[in-house]
């Protein structure tokens, strides 16, 4: 029998685009397909009716991860769950699945839609395999699924209808596990806001006007959403507000152009924290979470990581992959947080140089494997730095330490050791122009 929950969010779904839809909508099928000057065709600019436009990265049809990218998930899904946070994945599809006729419009680059469809749900296995909680957006952007395409025909985002839609599959698949009873309970409605809807060129059609000058190309236009609470707590006079069970994090997808929290809001009757960085990739973004006094101080009951399978393969300058073992490094200790009982613990004055942060006794023994750093600084300008550890040995182990992308700095760093007979000196290399205190704590491999 369906709870109250999954059955509201059933409604929800079947209802997802109806607040959004009338005239002028974005995703009018009715627009013709953009002609594209030459220099756009050799660029791999592809059309297709309705106005889309479309390029190599929306016709990859293979999703596979790299093994040590699976490992380290795992390793972080492990991290979470010893903390009592369940992960639940958003991961939209590529546009390709979602373009009315995509196998005829991208038969020059060989793309298969049956392919793309099974290597997603493989995808989506892997993180089932890893008890993360998913739901299959590939199916859901198939045209004729939902009441207004999923993703916009000239821009990389999926519609607000698309948002609001993911947010009761979600719902309805969080209501029937442990984790729903830990969610504090609120009545929440999305609705639309007064001023005028959103207008944009949109990602793609900018592209493709900077590369076809003098093309003109209709904007892009979306009513604005918003969700209000209808029984907001009652608070004294100085009481802080609860820290929200449920924290998004992700993409732009889930800025506030598209309500997805609100929805989630909506969907899950509980308060939702929205935590995005536009263009920082998702490990950027979780990280920087992570990282923050709300994670550490009061760990959500539910994170939704929300991004697009195209990172598997799309590279940014100062972001890291799904491969990046040193970003594992730093992300896996992040979802343990401060330890409760230090190994060894130190207090510094920065200065540009070396600065040594931990001198350990002869009698602190080897350092075993996934022990980690925590290091906290009041240092406003410090976001990259390299440690340097230094075995009584004499061998040196360097690890580079960064915020990647937009991420804010929160003056808390964390890093995985290698495992070592024992632990001489960690030194901090300080850039030019750093001042401010360190205290470093170095914690011993968590217990699961």
């Amino acid at each position: 029998m369906m709870t109250i929950l999954a059955r509201r969010a059933a409604l929800l779904l079947g209802l997802c685009g109806l607040a959004l839809a009338g005239p002028g909508r974005a995703w009018a099928q009715e627009e013709p397909a953009v002609e594209l000057c030459p220099a756009a065709v050799e660029r791999g600019i592809l059309t297709a009716p309705g106005g889309w436009l479309l390029n190599g990265a929306d016709f990859n049809d293979d999703y596979r991860l790299p093994d040590v990218a699976v490992g380290e998930l795992g390793r972080l899904v492990d991290a979470l769950s010893a903390r009592g946070v369940a992960l639940a994945l958003v991961l939209l599809p590529t546009r390709g699945v979602a373009v009315p006729a995509a196998e005829t419009v991208a038969s020059t680059k060989g793309y298969d839609l049956a392919k793309a469809r099974a290597s997603y749900q493989a995808f989506l296995e892997t993180f089932e395999d890893m008890g993360v909680i998913t739901v299959d957006l590939g199916a859901l952007a198939v045209p004729g699924q939902l009441p207004e395409p999923f993703f916009f025909a000239r821009d990389h985002h999926w519609t607000p209808t698309a948002a609001q839609a993911t947010a009761s599959l979600i719902a309805a698949k969080v209501a029937d596990l442990p984790v729903a009873a830990r969610l504090p309970r609120g009545l929440f409605r999305s609705e639309r806001k007064v001023e005028a809807p959103r207008t944009w060129p949109g990602s793609n059609g900018t592209t493709v006007q900077g590369i076809c000058p003098g093309l003109a190309l209709p904007d892009l236009s979306h009513p604005v959403m918003h969700t209000v609470r209808l029984d907001p707590p009652e608070l004294g006079l100085l009481d802080d507000a609860p820290t929200p069970s449920v924290v998004v994090t992700g993409t732009s997808n889930s800025s506030w152009s598209f309500n997805f929290s609100g929805y989630l809001s909506e969907a899950l009757s509980t308060d939702v924290l929205r935590v995005f960085e536009g263009g920082a990739g998702p490990l950027s973004s979780l990280m920087g979470y992570l990282r923050s006094d709300d994670y550490v101080t009061s760990p959500p009951a539910l994170i939704v990581w929300e991004w697009q399978v195209t990172e598997v393969w799309v590279r940014r300058p100062d972001t890291p992959l799904l491969d990046d073992m040193s970003a594992f490094q730093q992300l896996v200790p992040s979802a343990y947080g401060p330890c409760p009982q230090p190994v060894l613990q130190g207090s510094a004055t920065l200065r540009a140089g070396e600065t040594v942060l931990l001198q350990a006794l002869e009698d602190a023994g080897p350092v075993p494997a996934n022990s980690y750093l925590v290091i906290e600084t009041d240092s406003p300008s410090l976001n990259r730095f390299d440690l340097v550890s230094r075995h009584s040995e004499g061998q040196e182990d360097r690890y580079e330490i960064a915020y990647y992308g937009r991420v804010d700095q929160t003056g808390r760093f964390y890093q995985e050791l290698r495992a070592q007979d024992a632990l001489g000196t960690l030194v901090m290399e300080v850039p030019e122009g750093v001042e401010g205190r360190v205290e470093t704590t170095l914690c011993g491999p968590p217990a699961l």
